[in-house]
């Protein structure tokens, strides 16, 4: 009995520790903060800031996004070890939501497809440094085609 009393004991202090994620999710550790980001899209630019952090037991990266005016959105990044899969999930603030799909295990370079709505679009995200990184996007969004770059500087 003691025993047992024992295991369930040590299975439930297991149970909820907060899991590290010790993937390639780790290595987006780096994000964690602030940062300035400029958005370009032809002729339209955009300034907003970034903000990382890890969330739900260092299982998932949350990104919230602000720019003037009042807009804003999150975004969930998260890697499935088994399958070398990267999940990212974004909700806007205008009530729409994306998903996205991206295979592999560089954490720094990372080609995304979307899945949800069923819109072909990429979007590239690429580590530059410990402070810069970049996006690309390119396809359809809002029934036009479009490509747009973001620049993101971390913040001191």
């Amino acid at each position: 009995m003691r025993r047992q009393t024992l295991a369930a004991a040590v299975l439930a202090l297991l149970c909820a520790a907060p899991s590290e994620a010790s993937d390639e999710l780790a290595s987006l550790s780096y994000l964690v903060g602030s940062w300035s980001c400029t958005y370009n899209a032809g002729t339209q630019h955009m300034n907003y800031t970034a903000t990382y952090a890890y969330i739900m037991g260092n299982n998932w990266m949350r990104e919230q996004d602000a720019w003037p005016g009042g807009g804003s959105d999150v975004g969930l990044t998260t890697y499935q070890p088994k399958t070398n899969t990267w999940t990212e999930i974004v909700a806007e603030n205008e009530r729409s939501t994306t998903v996205l799909r991206a295979t592999g295990n560089d954490g720094g370079h990372r080609v995304y497809q979307s899945v949800y709505p069923n819109t072909p679009f990429t979007l590239v995200f690429d580590r530059v440094s410990e402070t810069k990184y970049t996006l690309h996007f390119h396809g359809t969004y809002g029934g036009k085609m479009m490509t747009s770059n973001d620049t993101c500087t971390k913040k001191t």
